[in-house]
Formats: C-alpha cells, sequence, structure tokens
C-alpha cells in the first residue's frame, strides 16, 4: 500500500509533509524502544508524537525530521511503515488533499 497527496499550493518548509528518512529501516528496534519507554500504542499505525522521537533516537537511527515541500499540483507518495508528519493543522490557504485508496 503506498499513501499520497497532492500539494494544490506551494509549499515551504514550515508549511509541508516532514518525515523521518530511512526510519523503516530501524522499524523494529524503534518499536522495542517505545514499548520498553511505556509509549508503543501496540497498533499498526502510530501517531508519532513529541516524546516518541527524541533527539536520541535521532543519533541512534541516524534520522531526523526532513520537510519534504511539493509545489503546485505535485504528487507526493509515502509508504506508511516510514514516519511521516503532516501537521495538525494547516493555514488558511493550505489546502492538503488525501488520497485514499478504495478498500
Amino acid at each position: 500500500m503506498i499513501q499520497g497527496t497532492v500539494s494544490l499550493d506551494h509549499e515551504n518548509a514550515d508549511d509541508c509533509t516532514v518525515i523521518l528518512p530511512g526510519l523503516h529501516k530501524h522499524i523494529k528496534e524503534w518499536d522495542t524502544v517505545l514499548t520498553e519507554s511505556g509509549l508503543s500504542t501496540a497498533a499498526l499505525v502510530h501517531r508519532i508524537d513529541g516524546n516518541m522521537f527524541t533527539a536520541e533516537d535521532e543519533k541512534r537511527f541516524g534520522t531526523k525530521w526532513t520537510p519534504q515541500p511539493c509545489q503546485r499540483g505535485q504528487v507526493r507518495v509515502t509508504l506508511p511503515h516510514r514516519g511521516v508528519w503532516s501537521g495538525q493543522t494547516y493555514p488558511p490557504h493550505h489546502a492538503p488533499l488525501v488520497l485514499w485508496p478504495p478498500e
């Protein structure tokens, strides 16, 4: 399965999807860290809150949150097992279009 969005406007580094590139290579180890710290939800999908991926994790796994801005009309495709954060709020001019696959 993949997930994707179409950008309806120009994004910038402060207003776009942010990913943890390469974390999928360490997902089992990261899940162990979450479980040991009592932060795991034991779900297939995690909402990665502020304390779930720490500065120590950045060093351990060799990745950090990285902005992925798109221009108007560009399509962003991500794999669901990679760390992705799309934000909780958007400014009034920002309107992401999330494409969900049919059930």
